[in-house]
């Protein structure tokens, strides 16, 4: 809430000492904003990624392994809605104006604990989709080097 000039006090040392707490509050809120737009940020190179994964999966569905890579399809698709959601959930919590300043900065929001815990297990998550797939990836290899329908000459 903004001070009016009447609520000021008259003593220079505690102008001074009002000043910098306000100044350390709106630090504060600098680094919780820069936190959040690269929690948002983060979020959104990793539906990037998803979605490039899901596209070339899709081109490779109709191959020899096709129902491995259809397990890996469904595993990513749901890693990337779950990281949407966490994304749309971020955006939303996100204040859409000039916030008044809370007088206790101390501990972070529940919303922003919230926000944290859902990109973490989203991350967890596509962690564990990326391994799999790439040990479906290297299966698939390993069993032959040339494409199917190709002859060599000898």
């Amino acid at each position: 809430m903004p001070l009016m000039p009447n609520q000021l006090p008259d003593d220079i040392a505690e102008l001074k000492q009002l000043l910098i707490a306000k100044d350390a509050a709106l630090v504060a809120k600098d680094a919780e904003l820069v936190a959040a737009r690269n929690g948002l940020v983060i979020t959104q190179l990793t539906i990037e990624k998803l979605k490039a994964q899901l596209a070339k999966l899709r081109r490779e569905k109709f191959g020899p392994s096709s129902e491995r890579i259809e397990r890996a399809i469904a595993q990513l698709e749901l890693a990337l809605e779950e990281a949407e959601t966490a994304k749309a959930e971020a955006v939303a919590s996100e204040p859409q104006g000039p916030e008044p300043e809370a007088p206790n900065t101390d501990t972070p929001p529940a919303e922003d604990a919230k926000r944290e815990k859902a990109l973490s297990e989203a991350a967890a998550r596509l962690k564990a989709a990326q391994t799999q797939y790439q040990a479906e990836v290297e299966k698939s290899k390993g069993g032959s080097n040339e494409k199917p329908g190709s002859t060599t000459k000898q």
